[in-house]
């Protein structure tokens, strides 16, 4: 029986915990919201986590990729928060169309696919002045 729920609990961590590539980032919103930790006890904890998983890389390597990661992580945060602006704060002067759906989470993720089509675009734009 305790077999059993040990092997539940390792499950459960594995689809939430197990890898950092595959972790939802509102779980790490939490960390980033928490006074007690913020960006920099994220990026230690993906420095951890990276040096763990991917051995191959070097401490540089390890580096660039954490710093990657927290300004990612910071982004969607940040998407995830102007979302909520647009759609809740009648100060706003950002209007957006709303259906009565009322689908939070559904103008979120056109904010992030908006932003990752941005980054890409920019970043080919760069390449091509290069």
């Amino acid at each position: 029986m305790f077999l059993e729920m040990v092997k539940d609990m390792k499950t459960k961590y594995d689809k939430y915990w197990g890898a950092y590539n595959k972790m939802n980032d509102f779980m790490y919103f939490v960390v980033l919201l928490n006074p007690t930790t913020k960006s920099p006890f994220l990026l230690h904890a993906f420095k951890k986590m990276i040096g763990y998983m991917e051995p191959s890389l070097t401490p540089t390597g390890i580096d660039i990729k954490t710093r990657q990661m927290v300004r990612d992580v910071e982004n969607r945060m940040k998407n995830l928060f102007m979302t909520y602006l647009e759609r809740f704060d009648n100060a706003s002067q950002i209007v957006i169309d709303v259906d009565d759906d009322n689908d939070f989470f559904g103008d979120f993720f056109v904010r992030e696919v908006a932003t990752r089509i941005q980054q890409i675009t920019s970043s080919k734009l760069i390449r091509k002045r290069i």
